[in-house]
């Protein structure tokens, strides 16, 4: 029995998936894709590839070739056939013929990698476009304050080690940002949510929850302009979605600059 390399069974591939493999590479290959999945991948993506062929526009020849190949059909000498002419068929033209296939569908699968390839950059693309946006927001929302941005330090400890949270409110433009950091996220069915204190009233700001790592970044649109009654800036544990009024007492809280 032939033993093959991972390589070489690789290489085998597009053979197998035409059945043009021998009967010892057919079993290696179906031993070894058992085990190995990006294998059996590789061999159900060239399976594909015939009906995908198939189904492709039909290759249409140049006018002067076409007419270049009949009018040779009519003068040249007429074809005799024999009947002994599969006798007379050398012993390397199926082996030529099957690796023509192979190269054929070989050709296709590669074309339809490069096309799936271009469109995962393509979407990597509007990833990063949209993420490369959504900074230039935060940076605008932290530099175009003019004297109006207020940053409110809220529960982060000395020590480094509990949760924390950077309040930037800018007045001029009515926007905020939240940066939590070491904030483990909500249990199931649960939330936290931002209030600011309004002469001593809760306001809801944003609710929002944390990522695995305990990082949130949350953006706040439409809240006051003016800062007049604020004292402080809390989170509490509310039910999905947020609540009216807390319903739980706040575990993180920080001092509004100047209350």
């Amino acid at each position: 029995m032939t033993r093959f390399t991972r390589e070489e069974l690789f290489e085998l591939a597009p053979a197998h998936a035409l059945g043009a493999t021998t009967t010892d590479e057919a079993e290696a290959m179906e031993r070894a894709m058992q085990s190995d999945p990006a294998l059996a991948a590789e061999v159900s993506a060239f399976r594909n590839v015939p009906a995908m062929l198939a189904s492709a526009a039909p290759v249409v020849p140049h006018p002067r070739v076409r007419e270049a190949l009949l009018a040779e059909a009519r003068t040249g000498p007429p074809l005799r056939v024999e009947r002994t002419v599969s006798a007379r068929i050398p012993n390397w033209v199926p082996a030529l013929l099957a690796a023509s296939v192979v190269l054929t569908v070989s050709g296709a699968v590669y074309g339809v990698r490069m096309q799936r390839a271009a469109e995962g950059l393509r979407a990597g693309n509007a990833e990063l476009t949209a993420e490369l946006r959504r900074r230039e927001r935060v940076l605008n929302s932290l530099l175009d304050g003019e004297g109006q941005l207020h940053l409110v330090q809220v529960g982060a400890d000395t020590a480094g080690t509990g949760p924390g949270l950077q309040f930037y409110w800018n007045a001029r433009q009515g926007k905020a940002l939240a940066h939590v950091f070491r904030l483990k996220p909500a249990p199931a069915g649960r939330d936290y949510q931002i209030w600011a204190l309004v002469d001593g009233k809760p306001v809801s700001l944003a609710v929002f929850n944390s990522d695995a790592a305990g990082h949130a970044l949350v953006e706040v649109e439409g809240i006051a302009r003016s800062v007049r009654g604020v004292t402080a800036v809390l989170v509490s544990v509310e039910p999905s979605g947020g609540s009216l009024q807390p319903t739980s007492a706040p575990f993180l809280a920080g001092t509004f600059p100047g209350a």
